[in-house]
């Protein structure tokens, strides 16, 4: 069960023949405000799977800031990708993050467990 449940929308989206790159912003818990961006990175013809890196950073209620190297894997359905990511928080958290990115509505759903 996750620790932080969160959605986000979609800012940006660029499609090129090496993947797809897109930012995410939204509030999620502790974290405060959260930008992060994937690349994604497929690897079979069919463009139904494959590995992401990215970066995250926040802005905290307190006024500070949070970043983080993101890598993962996702896999895609139409329009809908699940990502599924492990962050490396400069705060010392580690989180395995479930994300859901629908690109047709731009909906961000975001599922944080604490290692």
């Amino acid at each position: 069960m996750a620790d932080i449940n969160a959605e986000g929308t979609v800012v940006n989206v660029d499609m090129s023949s090496e993947g797809i790159r897109y930012t995410v912003e939204g509030s999620v818990g502790k974290y405060g405000r959260v930008f992060f961006t994937h690349q994604l990175h497929p690897t079979h013809s069919e463009d139904s799977q494959g590995t992401m890196t990215g970066f995250a950073r926040t802005t905290t209620d307190d006024g500070g800031t949070v970043t983080a190297p993101l890598a993962g894997v996702w896999r895609r359905t139409g329009n809908c990708f699940k990502i599924y990511s492990l962050d490396d928080a400069s705060n010392g958290d580690i989180n395995y993050v479930d994300i859901d990115v629908d690109l047709g509505s731009k909906e961000v759903s975001i599922a944080v467990t604490h290692l």
